[in-house]
């Protein structure tokens, strides 16, 4: 199971949801145990209830739903309890069942428990009489119940069940059923749980006597129930430690509970806040010390070593060794001095043992400490302290020999030569090898004893120190001396180490080095041996093969007599080589016998050896006995048993030195080269390896070893302190129990650690962290303690120092993340003194102290969710406080303190209305307004006042439209009080605050200037402008602008004051000043009446001082200005632009002029162009100064000649805030962005303009907003740039507009607008319609409102032209426009338009001097063009209305009225012409040509060509031979149209016109038809007309291929009509055209085809 911390300080125990203790009901009724063990304890009267009571036995009464379980808690607390003696519910114990079974399902909680703490404690009573004897005997209780009582009694004599005993219960049950479910609401914090719990336990306790008590405990705290358990808080936590102190009287609990308890116990917290407690628990929980305890200890002791100076050196050191692992945590590295100096200065300290110094385990612990500060800091320590002891005029030979006797010992010289020489800090590595520098310097005057004790505690390193030989570095050439055969005698070193050091230098990595000690190993042999040998340099740089170091176990046992034979064959002479061989690989075998290693020693083993390697002649021929010599040798070199005796192979020079001279002879057998030299180094190491094991790192690095190692040693520190820092490190209870154990004995207070925080020292993110969560917890932990101790309280005096304690916790408080308590005790603590009215003066005292404290924690936002509470009652609670005054007597103490009250009061009000917007109410406001009369001789109050209602007037809610007279009223009242106090600057800008507040939210109420103008506000403004305050004389202005909105008579002193503002840059004032003055001015200026002094106002104005005013804001930052009494800004720049709008619109000035003579455009475009920037434009000042710049340059563009292209692009940045609400500002900007960049295309026809996604955004978000303006800017700039849009856009546009367009049809100028904008995407875009159809069927919508409308017609007779004048014109040009470009449109609406149109038809043509008629006529045609389905629909119609569009042709549709029309000549010219278009759009289909044929249209046509009585215009004319022609072209228009009398002749006379052209085709049409054939012989007419125009016209090449073409058709295949023709005198004609020079070839190929057919 694992603990933590919650960030709140709560204990989560890592276990499931808490289970039921029961599974079912069942398991609560059938409760069972083992009699022997937990023997019961029943009442000894069974009561019995009567007939009339057995309802409490009856299961209806209990069901399961909420109300009955309220109702049984109530009806059982305050009836059943009362009539029944309390026992009866354990014999007959239904109810109480149910009641926990409740209880554990969370029902209805806290009336259970009450109930049931109810109950217990009867029990306890009843249990007490019964055991005292203090119960009534039967007969007693017989005589006080007659018989209608409800119980009747039986004794019972024996504790043993019976059958009818079975379903009762005895306390013990009754308790172990309870208790595990109490235990889940105890963990969970349930208010009563806890004291239930411990009442339960007292009953429980109360049958020890003679019941098993454990046995039930053991019941209780199962593992089942304890395993579940999970606490949330503290004090749940302390709760349950509470229990556990109470469990513990009666015994050990199971582990389980233990280790919850054990687990709560390891947090820092208890020891803190109840150590009582803690210890109490535990002494009876924990069997051995825990590592906190220890913590605890080490810390006191620490602290201890770092407060007293009075300890002698024992208890020093003492406390040193047990406060070590907490130094290094909190950075008392002063004691590592104290401790050094100490051990210095002293005499000889104490030992415990001969090789056991105390001391210099503490140093070397410090040395080798895992903190890398500890160790550094020890180092320089040490180091320091040498270089003084060296380094003093009189060397301290005292202080170094305590130093050397109790500090350097082999364990930290060996720790600072093997890890601190070689350390990777650099800081460690100059310390270390600095000491071991200093001594070995400084060996001439420390005396000889010294020397040869530091050379005693330094011998055992000596072959790590060997290592270091070098010339590279100061340590290195050092050892070099230390160890020069020259010096060895006086240094007191002996042959052998010299020997060791030099063989050591020449397995260095280093050249030097091996020359150097090549040359002393020759110096040593010539003096040991008088032999000159000179060994290659790099004789010991070779690869070492792994050698199986594995040695065959002997099989069997050997004895002393088998070893003692083989040392025979050795060493007698007569042996030969391979006996010899074969006794030393046997005697390598005994030898694993440790027992016998000692023998061969004794006996001789060395000198056989040493006389062996003597005979070196011997292995001239024989090196497999030298290899089996150095084998055996080598195996006996690695035994460390016997290392220390003197006659050890390693203590023996004399075999070491032969093995040199062994090396120089065989030196090229690679065996023996191996061998010697793993001798040597197990000979040089052996000593090292048997005290510490294993091969530092720093071996490895420096020499080149001749063993390979795998494991290396990395510190000779393993004690107790170095394991302890660790586990405290990975430990985080423990590092929390450290560091607030140390800092609650460095402020021997918890509320002073809280305040102040951490030391100096212990500044890191680790102990922060810790005391962050330690302090949250405690301040949670008292807070929440002092408001249950405030609940309970039962004095003011007491609840006063409470409320003082609570303040300076929540102060603390301020710098705790996410500070919670629990809302629900810190409102039930502090409301009732807001609720309750206040009766004495101490009670109001108490009152303003919790004012002052909500005060605190409301300015410092502490508890700011936990606060809503405050703002609520404050709300409930308004008239109480108000007239609290009334309640006391008018002393002056009391008057005092109800002041006092007042303005604590209105500042809670103030915070309340800062941080809780449902605090500001309309009630309050007029609260506040009614209290500002008795306010007056108060100045502080009033000016409380007069702040909250700066806050509740911001609101429109607040103020009640109706009540705006009264408010002035009372407002008028104070302005003496204004006047009087000049000084109090805050109070004017107060009242003048909510002046303005007042008029901006009723300046839109109707007649609202009747109520203003009841003031003189005239002189009043005007006093006031020269306040000295400028904050005042801005919210003069401010007020007067609202004024001015409304009409109101303003100051004319004041009017020419802010215009002198503008006129003289001399007179610029204060940036705020300005700001509110241009506005003031622009307001003025919206009215007509002041068009005269405006016209005066602009020949004044010092545009230069505008100038200059914007380029502060254009080339600096505007916060930053040159002028130090005048501060710009982008809200002063757009307020003038407005003003300027206003001017220039009202006197209509000649803005060319200005543009010519002024760089006040120049400037304003230089604005414009520094803030359009994606971060500036974030600001809305900024945003709303580049909108009102845009105004301006709007009124610019038809006169100015600066590039207003340029601007467009920069002006998309602004596009980019279109997640923002659509507010004022943002509207307007986009307004003035929208109509500047259509004015911009319309004037300078730019085709470039680059339409972006934000800019599309931001037009379809103004298209669907509600402010009519913007939308209408937007819709007028999304036609305009139409033709731009990408296909996407389009798309995306287009269903936007249409979406709109059905939820804003009836906005009139709306929905024309939106019309308007979408004709224009179908036309440029009509791929756009399959997307319109598709999502919102725009056709379908329209024609819907088409039908709409007839209805309208029908009902509306008198208005029926009125109705169609608006909707039903922009309905038809929008179709027009949508037929134009979408073939699909066409199709889809040729099913119901037509027919639609016809029912429409005689409003229609009613006035054809209307855009109705003209309007439709072009419908029509947009909708046949291209399109035979609509013109067939034409001719389907029905004029009937309620009628559907027939599915065949009808004698009197559409068509048939189009033809009526289309022959009235009187008509005029442009409809008729419109009309003629639609009846050739028509010919495509052939109902309609058939139509045309039967009506008497063509007649009509012949009848108005006719050239001797010419009606017609020209253009009329042009139509009706296009029509012609195109009918022609067809088969019914070749038959009938020959039909029509006297066609012939008209088409013939028209050659002779400018219509030559269109005639003759027709005639070639007519031609085509051969049906036709017959009439055209036989018209002379025809044929005369032709012959004349080939002789005297000058016919052009398509005159000639007509004419061809007419003539080829009536010849090709007809003898007859060749001869007719001929005879005519056609056929020579043909016969000359064929080289005529304009007929092209095609021409000349028709012509000749023809005379072929003429001539055939």
């Amino acid at each position: 199971m694992s603990t933590e911390w919650t960030s709140d300080g709560g204990l989560i125990v890592d276990t499931d949801d808490y289970k039921d203790v029961s599974s079912n009901l069942d398991e609560y009724s059938d409760f069972s145990y083992d009699q022997t063990n937990g023997m019961d304890w029943y009442f000894p009267e069974v009561l019995e209830l009567c007939q009339n009571s057995r309802w409490l036995l009856d299961e209806n009464n209990f069901s399961l739903n909420e109300s009955s379980v309220s109702e049984i808690c109530n009806m059982l607390k305050n009836t059943i309890l009362c009539e029944f003696q309390t026992e009866i519910f354990l014999q007959h114990p239904l109810i109480i069942q149910k009641l926990i079974k409740w209880l554990n399902e969370n029902k209805e909680k806290e009336l259970i428990l009450e109930c049931l703490i109810y109950l217990v404690e009867k029990l306890i009573r009843r249990h007490y009489e019964c055991t005292t004897g203090l119960c009534e005997n039967n007969e007693s209780i017989n005589s006080n119940y007659d018989s209608n009582s409800h119980i009747s009694i039986r004794g019972t004599y024996s504790e043993s069940t019976t059958n009818d005993d079975i379903s009762r219960w005895g306390i013990a049950k009754f308790c172990v059923l309870l208790m595990p479910v109490l235990l889940k609401h105890v963990s969970l914090n349930s208010g009563g749980a806890f004291c239930l719990f411990m009442s339960s336990m007292h009953l429980l306790s109360s049958i020890s006597n003679s019941c098993n008590v454990n046995f039930y405990i053991d019941l209780v705290f199962s593992d089942y129930t304890i395993k579940n358990i999970l606490f949330n808080e503290p004090l749940s936590s302390l709760k349950f430690l509470i229990i556990a102190e109470e469990i513990l009287k009666h015994g050990s609990p199971n582990e389980q509970f233990k280790v919850i308890i054990c687990d709560i116990l390891k947090q820092p917290y208890w020891i803190h806040l109840y150590p009582e407690l803690y210890h109490q628990l535990y002494e009876k929980v924990i069997n051995e010390e825990l590592l906190e305890q220890q913590i605890i200890k080490r810390v006191e002791d620490a602290y201890i070593l770092s407060s007293t100076s009075n300890l002698d050196i024992t208890q020093y050191a003492n406390l040193f060794r047990s406060s070590l692992p907490i130094i290094c945590f909190h950075k008392q590295f002063n004691i590592i001095d104290k401790f050094i100096t100490n051990t210095c200065k002293y005499a000889k300290l104490t030992e415990t043992t001969d090789n056991h110094k105390e001391y210099s385990n503490i140093l070397l612990s410090l040395l080798s400490f895992k903190s890398v500060d500890v160790a550094l800091h020890t180092y320089l320590a040490l180091n320091n302290t040498l270089k003084k002891i060296f380094n003093h005029s009189n060397f301290e030979t005292k202080k170094f020999e305590r130093l050397l006797n109790n500090l350097l010992c082999t364990n930290v010289l060996n720790e600072i030569i093997c890890f601190g020489c070689n350390n990777s800090n650099k800081e460690i590595c100059q310390s270390a090898s600095e000491m071991i520098e200093q001594i070995i310097k400084n060996k001439n005057i420390i005396n000889n004893n010294q020397w040869k004790y530091f050379l005693n505690n330094l011998a055992p390193i000596f072959p790590v120190l060997y290592c270091y030989a070098d010339q590279t570095s100061s340590l290195g050439q050092i050892v070099l001396d230390l160890f020069d055969p020259d010096q060895a005698e006086k240094l007191n070193i002996s042959k052998l180490v010299l020997l060791h050091s030099t063989v050591a230098m020449l397995f260095s990595k280093d050249k030097k080095s091996r020359v150097e000690a090549n040359n002393r190993i020759t110096w040593i042999l010539k003096t040991s041996l008088n032999r000159n040998i000179e060994l290659p340099n790099d004789i010991f740089l070779m690869e070492i093969d792994e050698v199986n170091e594995h040695v065959d176990k002997p099989i069997g046992e050997y004895n002393k007599k088998d070893l003692d034979d083989m040392i025979d064959l050795i060493s007698n002479k007569c042996s030969s080589h391979q006996t010899i061989k074969c006794a030393l690989y046997k005697i390598s075998v005994i030898l694993e016998h440790n027992h016998l290693q000692q023998h061969f020693i004794h006996n001789g083993g060395m000198d056989i050896i040493l006389n062996l390697l003597k005979s070196s002649k011997l292995f001239v021929n024989e090196r497999g006995l030298l290899i089996a010599l150095l084998k055996l040798t080598l195996c006996f070199t690695k035994k460390k048993k016997i290392i220390n005796d003197h006659n050890s192979l390693a203590n023996n020079i004399e075999i070491q030195l032969q093995l040199i001279a062994v090396l120089s002879d065989f030196h090229e057998v690679p065996l023996v080269k191996q061998y010697v030299f793993q001798i040597f180094f197990y000979c040089i190491f052996n000593q090292y390896l048997t005290s510490y094991g294993e091969i530092p790192k720093v071996v490895v690095n420096k020499i080149n070893t001749p063993i390979k190692f795998n494991k290396y040693s990395y510190t000779t520190n393993n004690s107790d302190d170095t394991m302890l820092f660790s586990r405290i490190k990975e430990n985080h209870n423990c590092m929390e129990v450290l560091i607030l154990t140390w800092h609650l004995k460095h402020y021997d207070s918890i509320d002073v650690f809280l305040e102040n925080g951490l030391t100096a020292n212990s500044q890191n993110d680790i102990f922060n962290n810790v005391f962050q969560r330690f302090r949250k917890a405690c301040i949670k932990w008292s807070v929440k303690k002092c408001l249950v101790d405030l609940i309970a309280a039962q004095s003011h005096q007491v609840a006063l120092a409470i409320l003082g304690d609570l303040k300076r916790y929540l102060e603390i408080s301020v710098y705790i993340e996410q500070f919670e308590v629990d809302e629900e005790l810190f409102e039930n603590a502090l409301k009732k003194f807001l609720i309750l009215p206040p009766i004495f003066l101490t009670d109001l005292q108490t009152l303003i102290v919790v004012l002052k404290l909500l005060h605190f924690a409301l300015t410092k936002r502490v508890l700011m969710k936990k606060l809503n509470w405050v703002a609520e009652i404050l709300t409930k609670s308004e008239s109480m406080h108000h007239n609290l005054a009334d309640d006391f007597k008018k002393d002056e103490k009391s008057k005092q303190l109800c002041n006092q009250f007042c303005i604590e009061l209105y500042e809670v009000y103030w915070l309340c209305l800062k941080n809780y917007s449902h605090f500001s109410t309309l009630s309050l406001t007029k609260l506040l307004f009614d209290r500002l009369a008795s306010s007056k001789k108060e100045i502080v109050l009033l000016q409380i006042n007069m702040k909250c209602l700066t806050l509740l007037t911001e609101n429109p809610k607040n103020i009640d439209k109706d009540f705006v007279k009264i408010y002035l009223s009372q407002f008028i009242s104070l302005k003496t009080i204004l006047m009087n106090n000049l000084d109090e600057k805050s109070l004017q800008r107060s009242y003048l605050i909510v002046l303005n507040h007042i008029l901006h939210h009723t300046i839109l109420v109707p007649n609202i200037s009747e109520v203003w103008s009841m003031y003189d506000w005239e002189t009043w403004t005007w006093s006031m402008i020269h306040s000295t305050d400028l904050l005042v004389r801005a919210l003069v202005f401010q007020f007067s602008a609202g004024l001015a909105v409304i009409d109101i008579p303003v100051s004319h002193n004041l009017i020419h004051l802010a215009l002198n503002y503008f006129c003289e840059s001399s007179c610029l004032e204060n940036c705020v000043v300005a700001e509110q003055a241009a506005l003031f001015c622009s307001n003025l200026f919206c009215f007509p009446k002041f068009k005269s002094l405006c016209h005066q106002c602009i020949i004044k104005l010092d545009f230069d001082a505008f100038v200059q005013i914007i380029n502060l804001c254009s080339y600096y930052d505007y916060t930053k200005p040159e002028k130090k009494n005048f501060m710009t800004s982008p809200k002063l720049v757009s307020n003038i632009c407005c003003m300027f709008f206003n001017m220039f619109t009202l006197t209509e000035v000649n803005l060319y002029e200005l543009d010519q003579h002024s760089q006040f455009l120049q400037a304003l475009f230089m604005c414009l162009k520094k803030y359009l920037t994606p971060m500036s434009i974030e600001n809305p000042n900024v945003m709303e100064m580049c909108g009102r710049i845009c105004s301006v340059l709007t009124l610019f563009i038809p006169v100015s000649n600066y590039n207003f292209e340029n601007v467009l692009n920069s002006l998309n940045v602004i596009y980019e805030r279109i997640n923002i609400n659509l507010d004022y500002c943002t509207t307007m900007v986009w307004r003035s962005l929208f109509r500047l960049t259509t004015i911009v295309i319309q004037y300078t026809n730019y085709k470039t303009f680059v339409i972006t996604n934000n800019l599309i955004t931001a037009l379809l978000t103004s298209v669907t907003s509600e402010n009519k303006d913007l939308c209408i800017e937007a819709l007028n700039l999304v036609s305009l740039v139409c033709p731009q849009l990408s296909k996407k856009f389009a798309h995306r546009v287009c269903n936007i507009l249409i979406h709109t367009l059905l939820l804003e049809w009836n906005h009139k100028l709306k929905r024309k607008m939106l019309l308007t904008a979408l004709s224009n995407i179908f036309i440029e875009h009509p791929i756009t319609y399959e997307t319109a159809k598709h999502d919102n069927d725009i056709l379908h919508f329209i024609i819907s409102k088409l039908k709409i409308m007839q209805l309208q017609v029908t009902k509306q007779s008198n208005q029926k032209s009125k109705i169609l004048q608006n909707e039903y014109l922009e309905i038809v040009k929008f179709c027009c426009n949508l037929f134009h470009g979408c073939n699909d449109a066409r199709e889809d609406a040729s099913a119901e338009l037509p027919d639609l149109v016809h029912k429409l038809w005689p409003i229609v043509v009613a006035n054809p001097k209307s855009d109705i008629l003209m309007c439709t006529l072009q419908m029509l045609v947009s909708l046949t063009s291209a399109c035979p389905s609509a013109c067939s629909a034409m001719t389907m119609t029905s004029s009937t209305l309620g009628m559907e569009p027939k599915t065949k042709c009808t004698s009197f549709s559409l068509f048939h009225e189009v033809i009526t029309l289309s022959t009235n000549f009187n008509l005029n010219e442009d409809i008729l012409n419109i009309t003629l278009l639609l009846v050739l759009n028509c010919c495509q289909a052939q109902e309609c040509r058939v139509t045309i044929t039967k009506s008497k249209l063509l007649s009509s046509i012949v009848l108005a060509l006719n050239l001797k009585d010419k009606k017609c215009p020209i253009k009329i004319e042009q139509q009706y031979l296009k029509f012609l022609l195109v009918l022609t072209s067809y088969n019914e228009g070749q038959i009938h149209l020959l039909k029509v009398e006297n066609v012939l002749d008209t088409l013939v006379d028209l050659l002779k016109s400018n219509y030559v052209n269109d005639s003759l085709a027709i005639l070639r049409n007519l031609c085509f038809n051969g049906q036709n054939r017959a009439v055209i012989l036989s018209s002379d007419v025809f044929l005369d007309g032709v012959k004349t125009l080939l002789e005297t016209g000058n016919p052009t090449d398509q005159n000639y291929k007509d004419i061809s073409l007419a003539i080829w058709s009536i010849a090709c295949n007809n003898q007859k009509a060749r001869l007719q023709l001929c005879h005519w005198g056609i056929d020579r004609y043909f016969e000359k055209l064929s080289d005529l020079v304009i007929c092209s070839d095609e021409t000349k190929s028709i012509l000749n085809c023809t005379y072929k057919v003429l001539k055939s």
